[in-house]
């Protein structure tokens, strides 16, 4: 028993020393190890090699000169260091040809050195280290090649500072590519940490009828968390280029503000001239703020657009936002009882046509309990400042068709309340509802005011049954669901319907359908099943559109699996024979080499186009000749693929087609494009492509270096 006590202790003793020898050596005591050195008046020396470890360095090199002594001025403390020199500066590694530091000070230089923080390589005639860690560079070079040989470009400035968290600035920084000097800046800044990616990318490409052009772009300037870009485009036929790019987000994460925008003298693959010069620009941008609470947040977005075909000419990774070509600012606050709303959009693009709000303001409260009653209450306010203006190439018609669109503008004023009253009998859940919408314009196009009121009603009932198997749980969902709407308090002839949520008549639609859910083990999750089946019919009682009880039936169909998924909606019409909408979606994943895309959509003539496919206000309020007559019945039938493949082990493949048949009074068409990519080396990429459209063919070659 008291020899595994005294084991025991023994274990306890040199417990701190194996915790000691896992120390790091940067945070040692100051440690002083020279081969076959030579002392003399508190001065070691050796051309032997040697090693010197202190508080935040290390240091090795061939020949040392180490003195530590005191003297009438007081004590000096200092390394003159040459030869295989290398020193880890607080974590920093640096080589150079000499090295002289002072360690009461804490500051020093290195001769011809050269560090490198992730993928950069700094290097100068001189660095300077001070006491707060950071260090200066005379003479500095920064590149991204680790060879002073076969360097494609460089930043070269006087003088650099870099601080202890790697934050860069300088000024008169020069860019050199093939060391020719291409672009020169006042002023750097940049933050190395985050700039983790190539800073100057490259592009040659050459398209038919327009010719090669080649494009530059630079991370210009990028401190703590923001970033800008510039990139100079040159094509041959049509001149310069440019484009300027922001990035910002806080240290929160709170706020947050990005910024494409691009000019430039140029045509696109579609045109009609391609030999016309166009200036062409697009100035987008998406800022969000959210509060610490996070109650208030806003959003603005813009999207400047010198033409309508622009979006979709000019479309790429850099210089694409998703910002829909839309312009607003919405702004919301969230209380305990209420959430307000502001929201502004004004048109700054003519070609463009639609509602400005000048503002919105919208309060939606809070539901509404009445005690231990189940009955809820919604309650929401929306008054706006609305400004109708229509597009310039709309207003170039005849004279009396352009009278009759004429901009107005109008201050509406909206309440809506709806009652919901949720109940459930034995597992079968029977939710009526009931509300009431009430507007007021101060005007219409014939300057009058209108109040429009109308009443909206329905229940749904529904039940659920499920079944479990060996392999799968089967869940049926069947249901009844009843809308209806009041004869508004103003015919549609004297409102103006500007969008769907203007337009109200009488109807009473009837929904009854049987949804099936499927869910396999070990493939299904609770809320995703692996298959789908939701066939149901509408039903519209007392309308004189329909001649038949059920005029339209449909069917929702989804099959999900890890290497495929499919989803189908079909609805045929029985009021007219047709198949209204035929719409199929397939996605296939085969291998790491291979993977498809289809999509098949068909619409008939019968199907209105409408911004909600299940709003069917317009079908029982106009009649079917009417709506055939106009711009809203659209048959067409469209085929959509897309499939990547790779080739070869260097090889990629992308195919994209668009076919379209079936419109009124337009021939069919088809349009595809092929990209075959390949990597010429560890950094350049060669683009082959191919395009095929109703104007034109396009053979394209670009070359882009995406690493280094």
């Amino acid at each position: 028993m008291h020899l595994w006590y005294l084991v025991f202790s023994f274990l306890l003793c040199l417990g701190p020393c194996f915790v000691f020898s896992k120390q790091n050596p940067l945070d040692m005591p100051m440690t002083v190890d020279l081969k076959d050195p030579e002392y003399k008046d508190g001065v070691i020396t050796t051309n032997r090699g040697g090693l010197i470890r202190g508080k935040g360095i290390r240091l090795q090199a061939r020949e040392f000169t180490y003195t530590k002594k005191a003297d009438s001025d007081g004590d000096i403390h200092k390394v003159l260091a040459k030869g295989d020199l290398m020193l880890d500066y607080f974590g920093q590694i640096f080589v150079g040809d000499e090295l002289e530091y002072d360690f009461n000070t804490k500051s020093g230089f290195l001769i011809n050195g050269k560090t490198s923080i992730d993928i950069w390589f700094i290097g100068g005639k001189k660095i300077t280290f001070f006491p707060d860690k950071s260090f200066e560079v005379l003479g500095a070079s920064l590149t991204t090649s680790d060879s002073s040989e076969n360097v494609e470009w460089e930043m070269t400035a006087e003088r650099i500072h870099l601080s202890e968290d790697q934050y860069l600035s300088t000024k008169s920084i020069k860019f050199k590519f093939a060391n020719v000097p291409v672009f020169w800046l006042p002023s750097f800044k940049s933050n190395l940490k985050y700039f983790s990616d190539h800073p100057v990318r490259y592009n040659i490409s050459w398209d038919t009828g327009q010719g090669p052009k080649i494009s530059m772009r630079y991370r210009v300037y990028s401190w703590k968390n923001f970033h800008v870009y510039l990139r100079g485009d040159y094509r041959y036929k049509r001149g310069p280029g440019g484009a300027l790019e922001i990035d910002y987000k806080s240290d929160s994460k709170r706020v947050s503000f990005q910024s494409k925008n691009y000019l430039a003298n140029d045509t696109f693959y579609n045109d009609d001239d391609p030999n016309k010069k166009r200036k062409r620009f697009r100035l987008q941008g998406i800022y969000k703020a959210k509060s610490a609470s996070n109650k208030a947040e806003m959003e603005l977005i813009y999207d400047r657009i010198s033409d309508k075909n622009m979006p979709g000419d000019f479309k790429s990774d850099d210089f694409e936002l998703n910002t829909a070509k839309q312009t607003r600012l919405l702004a919301r606050y969230i209380d305990d009882f209420y959430i307000a709303g502001f929201n502004v959009e004004p048109r700054i693009n003519s070609f463009q046509g639609f509602k400005q709000e000048l503002p919105t303001i919208k309060m939606s409260f809070k539901p509404l309990r009445f005690g231990q009653f189940p009955l809820i209450m919604e309650n929401r306010i929306n008054v706006a400042f609305l400004d109708y203006v229509y597009s310039d190439d709309i207003k170039r018609v005849p004279r009396p068709v352009s009278r009759a669109l004429e901009d107005f503008h109008s201050v509406r004023a909206e309440t809506k309340q709806e009652f919901i009253l949720p109940l459930e009998f034995y597992g079968v859940h029977f939710t009526p509802r009931g509300g009431f919408n009430g507007i007021i314009y101060s005007k219409n196009p014939q300057d009058r005011s209108v109040k429009q009121a109308v009443f909206k009603y329905g229940a749904r009932l529904q039940t659920r049954f499920s079944r479990s198997f060996t392999r799968f749980k089967h869940v049926v969902i069947p249901y009844v669901d009843y809308t209806g709407l009041s004869k508004p308090s103003q015919d549609s002839e004297h409102v103006y319907i500007f969008d769907i949520q203007d337009g109200f008549h009488r109807l009473n639609q009837l929904q009854v359908g049987v949804d099936n859910l499927f869910y396999q083990k070990k493939l299904s999750s609770a809320f995703a099943p692996t298959f789908t089946f939701d066939p149901y019919a509408l039903a519209f009682l007392g309308d004189q559109t329909f001649h038949t009880f059920i005029p339209k039936a449909g069917i929702n169909f989804g099959w999900s699996y890890p290497s495929f998924n499919i989803k189908c909606h079909g609805r045929w019409n029985f009021n007219n024979q047709v198949l209204d909408i035929g719409n199929v979606i397939l996605n296939y994943t085969y291998n790491a080499n291979f993977a498809l895309s289809l999509e098949y959509r068909h619409r008939s003539k019968y199907d209105w186009r409408k911004d909600n496919h299940d709003d069917f206000i317009v079908d029982v309020t106009r009649s079917i000749p009417n709506l055939l007559d106009s711009p809203m019945s659209d048959g067409r039938n469209t085929l959509l693929a897309r499939a990547e493949i790779k080739i070869a082990p260097k090889w990629f493949c992308q195919i994209q087609t668009h076919q379209g048949w079936g419109r009124r009074n337009q021939p069919g068409y088809t349009e595809a494009k092929i990209d075959i990519f390949t990597m010429l080396s560890s950094a350049w990429r060669l683009r082959l492509s191919f395009m095929h459209t109703t104007r034109a063919d396009q053979v394209g070659v670009g070359l882009d270096l995406i690493n280094k």
